[in-house]
């Protein structure tokens, strides 16, 4: 007979873990939707906000594969370039997609109406501001300091390039507990606006009990 041994963590929010873009700062993503529509309209492909938007959550180069995997995407693109796109043209459109999204981010940094009240809400009940994020560090070490000039700081970051691999998978909630030192993983909220997000929260499975 089979037996499953599972903890139930009874205490107290100890952490929260936001996302960036959409969940914080930028109401609706227009920042990175905004580049994509560029970067393959450069390309000679034109696409959609909703392809633009179709991997919102994931790290970028993921992001893009997805919007490439779209059937009106893959054809768009197999009618302009005669092939079907490859991972060497993934490389290429993230290598200029990264010098556009840099140019573009410091002007959307405004914080989501009621985020600032509900940091002060976390700051007077001592739990502390983790964050996740499908940017990279260079992104974020552009668009943080803004972020900060509009009164938005959290107390961690942790980006994608900096963990084996980003959302869905949770491995960035993992540098943010050690960093933030919280304890069990059971004591953090994952709070996210993209089905990615959703996907980490249910891949950890935890069973929580908050008092």
């Amino acid at each position: 007979m089979d037996f499953v041994f599972q903890r139930s963590y009874r205490g107290p929010v100890k952490a929260v873990i936001l996302d960036w873009a959409g969940t914080a700062i930028d109401y609706g993503s227009f920042a990175l939707t905004a580049v994509f529509l560029r970067l393959f309209e450069n390309r000679g492909v034109q696409i959609t906000a909703e392809d633009a938007r179709s991997g919102m959550g994931l790290m970028k180069k993921d992001h893009l594969r997805t919007i490439l995997a779209r059937p009106q995407v893959a054809e768009a693109w197999k009618s302009a370039h005669g092939a079907p796109a490859s991972e060497a043209d993934i490389e290429d459109l993230f290598e200029k997609f990264v010098p556009m999204q840099l140019s573009m981010l410091k002007d959307f940094t405004e914080p989501i109406p009621g985020l600032l009240d509900v940091v002060e809400k976390l700051r007077d009940r001592e739990i502390k501001i983790g964050t996740t994020t499908g940017y990279l560090r260079s992104m974020m070490d552009a668009f943080a300091p803004k972020a900060k000039e509009n009164g938005y700081e959290p107390d961690n970051i942790v980006c994608p390039d900096e963990v084996p691999a980003g959302r869905p998978y949770p491995w960035m909630c993992y540098p943010n507990a050690i960093q933030l030192g919280v304890f069990p993983m059971q004591a953090m909220v994952k709070v996210g606006d993209t089905l990615v997000d959703i996907e980490l929260v249910w891949q950890e499975g935890s069973n929580h009990n908050y008092d």
